[in-house]
């Protein structure tokens, strides 16, 4: 059975198909590289990667079952450059804050070099599966540390796929290290367990690396259809498509919500006396002290120009307005700085407490109506459900 299997694997066909495969690979991923904007650098080395170990395939197909150490070390050199592209690329994919050192990129080169000059054959071939297997255990590792909620099939597959090739150049090492001449079966097992895996892989790494892409791009769709692209800040529809069920749950659960207006007073005096881009700084630096000034589990939108809405979990009315009178004092204390001179800006709230049954555009009419009640009295102030002030609010 064993002896069948031998004679019926075509290690030189299946190099040549895997080479071809390769390439299209290669280009199909390169033909990518702008699927993901930020990942381009990534997906241009990645690419590099797959047309590295393609051409190792083609150039290997000649060789195989023929002279064993004949000219391999082209083939040798270009696996290792492929696996240290493939390294180079994983690190760009999810570390691109912190890129390789330079020290290992020349490195990796060097040794690559030394692979094609190497007098002794078998010498070159040992070096260059080791860089591969090296190369790509390092991507394994780093693979393994980091997550990618985004695509979690893609990293995993991709995990995997370079695992499973980095394991057939540790085959290839073994069959170097255990040479028994006339053993053609030993020697078809650990090719086949290089040539394999090249050969499936570079479609799959395609696939997955593709689809971790395409999972970072629909991510950030999502994100930008939630976000206020000015501010960062929740936009609008989200505050309308997730503040009722949220409403809804607080109240299921005993909790207390307040809605805050938070509207930031005499904006248009801003823009009209340092210009609409200043207008836009004092925006997101507003947007920034409330961030600082409410819990992390409060629901933060900008409502629209110079508005912003808060859903702010609390216990009772009391600590309701407390919050908002905290945040009123938090901007006025914090001026933006516009070329050295401070750019003051204070906002007006007003506070509805939301009740079981009350929508969130009914509790979001009473806490606009208490905006403009505090504006009309003075600005920079707090309006919320003092008994006084129902009249002229309500």
């Amino acid at each position: 059975m064993w002896e069948l299997f031998v004679r019926g694997f075509d290690l030189p066909s299946a190099s040549l198909v895997g080479g071809l495969v390769g390439l299209l690979a290669a280009m199909a991923v390169g033909v990518l590289r702008d699927l993901h904007p930020p990942s381009r650098v990534a997906t241009v080395t990645f690419a590099w990667a797959l047309a590295a170990g393609a051409a190792a395939l083609l150039l290997a197909a000649a060789h195989v079952l023929g002279d064993h150490f004949g000219s391999v070390r082209a083939p040798a050199a270009l696996s290792a450059a492929s696996a240290a592209l493939t390294l180079q690329a994983v690190i760009l994919l999810f570390e691109p804050e912190r890129p390789a050192p330079a020290w290992l990129g020349h490195g990796a080169a060097a040794l690559v070099l030394l692979v094609l000059v190497m007098p002794d054959a078998r010498h070159a071939l040992l070096l260059g599966f080791a860089i591969q297997a090296l190369a790509l255990g390092a991507a394994w590792v780093l693979l393994l540390r980091h997550a990618e909620p985004a695509a979690p099939f893609g990293h995993r597959g991709l995990t995997f796929a370079i695992g499973l090739v980095g394991v057939g150049a540790v085959g290839e090492l073994l069959d170097l290290a255990m040479d028994v001449p006339g053993d053609p079966a030993r020697h078809v097992l650990f090719h086949g367990l290089w040539t394999i895996p090249q050969t499936l892989a570079s479609v799959a790494l395609m696939v997955l690396y593709v689809s971790i892409l395409y999972g970072r791009l629909l991510g950030e769709v999502r994100r930008q259809a939630v976000t206020d692209e000015l501010t960062g800040l929740s936009s609008r529809r989200y505050l309308f498509a997730r503040g009722d069920p949220w409403l809804a749950e607080r109240a299921r659960g005993a909790g207390f919500t307040a809605l805050m207006m938070i509207d930031v007073d005499d904006f248009k005096s801003i823009n009209d006396r340092f210009g609409h881009d200043a207008g836009d700084q004092v925006l997101r630096h507003v947007a920034q002290v409330l961030r600082d000034a409410l819990r992390a589990d409060t629901i933060l939108a900008r409502y629209g120009g110079e508005e912003f809405c808060a859903l702010v979990p609390v216990q009772n009315q009391h600590e309701a307005e407390a919050v908002a009178e905290r945040v009123r004092a938090a901007v006025e204390q914090r001026p933006f700085e516009l070329g050295g001179r401070p750019v003051e800006a204070t906002v007006s709230i007003g506070v509805a407490f939301h009740r079981a049954g009350l929508t969130l555009r009914e509790v979001l009419r009473t806490a606009d109506s208490r905006v403009y009640c505090a504006k009309a009295t003075g600005r920079n102030r707090v309006v919320g459900e003092a008994p006084v002030l129902q009249a002229a609010i309500v």
